[in-house]
């Protein structure tokens, strides 16, 4: 009866672990792709197992350790920062074998007797993990909200921490195997440094997260004012060569009335004539104008870049104006794929270049297609990890934000993207 009393009682406090730790996932890693059954399937089989190892050692299975490594099996389903998690599970897995170490320090320098069941061990076992609950808790407060990917040289600072204080509990688990009466006291102190080392890991991480992505907004606002500038720069330049039209339009109409008066009507170079004046109207008619200054920049940029490198490109762009898209979502999804276009366009001969953007906006949705023709097999499109044009997981994310879609097709050697962004 007593056994099984303390069954029950183990097994209650690995199923707060439990929870405690699937919280502690969810709010870092995000939502899991699981449903709630497979959830809770998984939940039962691992309840099972630890039942299990609670039932054939009702001394030694109960520890918050093996709770942190039954709940590895939830990580699969989640698809955050991959960083992350490695960091934040080998924090959990230090200081759950550093809290046991502690607590067997403990007992052993108050000489407690844990050869059979009583008061003592029910206390100190409950203890444990309450002091692991709240080791969780507060972890779970110094962690970043926002994590971002970090470079590898501030993620080896971070993670050697953890890693180095699994290296040291290796050598305590062989000290207690080698000397099982040494006393401990003198260790304790030690012990608990190395617990708040790692708990303050984390708040290292979430630093080095702030920072690095205070660093990217600058970086993002300083391409922002460049973009702002050089746009503001190129709408003087289109006002500027309007007015000269403007001013020399009469000039040429009488110049054109003079040349058809003559005889006989020289009409090849009035057609040259006109032509000369038409490429100057269309080079101040490059702007586009939609009233969103992210989208007229980095439009008129990109299409400009374009034109100079004698690509022809045909665009169809209606959009309203104030719709709420923000500059660097602007820079990203349209910046990326007209570079993308580009580039592959500089890797065919000329008279195989084209590309072709449309641009829509329907009842709070906004309709992106463009497509362009592809590299020869000899000359292909560079490809990041997910086997796309560079920048295009970029682009995911910030349509996947928008609750919207982006299909990517290769058909007939055409290379095409369809993006669909909803409530814009």
């Amino acid at each position: 009866m007593v056994v099984f009393l303390l069954f029950c009682y183990d097994l209650l406090l690995y199923c707060i672990d439990f929870l405690i730790l699937a919280k502690f996932m969810d709010a870092q890693y995000g939502e899991p792709r699981c449903t709630h059954t497979q959830r809770n399937i998984l939940l039962i089989l691992i309840a099972g197992v630890s039942a299990a190892l609670l039932w054939n050692s009702p001394f030694g299975g109960t520890y918050p350790f093996f709770s942190v490594i039954f709940s590895f099996a939830f990580l699969i389903f989640y698809e955050g920062n991959q960083q992350n998690k490695l960091l934040f599970s080998a924090i959990q897995l230090v200081i759950s074998g550093y809290l046991v170490m502690l607590t067997i320090a403990l007992l052993r320098s108050f000489d407690v007797n844990l050869k059979y069941i009583n008061i003592n061990y029910y206390i100190s076992l409950g203890s444990m993990h309450l002091i692991f609950w709240l080791l969780i808790l507060l972890l779970w407060k110094l962690s970043p909200r926002n994590p971002t990917i970090l470079p590898n040289r501030f993620l080896s600072v971070v993670l050697a921490i953890p890693v180095s204080s699994l290296l040291v509990l290796f050598f305590f688990l062989i000290r207690i195997n080698n000397n099982a009466d040494i006393l401990f006291s003198l260790e304790v102190p030690l012990l608990c440094v190395f617990i708040f080392i790692n708990i303050t890991t984390a708040f290292i991480y979430s630093k080095f997260c702030n920072l690095l992505s205070q660093n990217n907004e600058i970086l993002l606002l300083k391409q922002q004012l460049n973009l702002s500038a050089q746009h503001f720069q190129n709408l003087t330049d289109s006002q500027e060569k309007l007015k000269g039209v403007r001013h020399d339009m009469k000039n040429h109409l009488q110049a054109l009335l003079l040349m058809s008066k003559q005889t006989p009507l020289q009409t090849s170079d009035m057609q040259v004539y006109i032509k000369k004046l038409l490429s100057n109207v269309n080079d101040t008619s490059q702007i586009i104008s939609t009233g969103n200054l992210g989208v007229d920049s980095i439009l008129s940029l990109k299409i400009t870049q374009i034109k100079e490198k004698q690509i022809p490109i045909s665009s169809k762009i209606i959009l309203p104006k104030g719709i709420h898209m923000s500059f660097d979502e602007s820079i990203i999804v349209l910046g990326n794929i007209l570079d993308n276009a580009l580039e592959a366009c500089e890797k065919l001969p000329p008279e195989n270049r084209w590309i072709r953007l449309e641009i829509n906006y329907v009842q709070q949705a906004l309709f992106i297609r463009i497509s362009n023709p592809l590299p020869t097999w000899n000359q292909k499109i560079p490809v990041d990890e997910s086997g796309h044009g560079f920048g295009l997981k970029n682009v995911h994310t910030v349509v996947r934000n928008h609750n919207g879609t982006m299909n990517i097709n290769r058909d007939n050697e055409v290379f095409s993207i369809k993006i669909v962004m909803y409530n814009i």
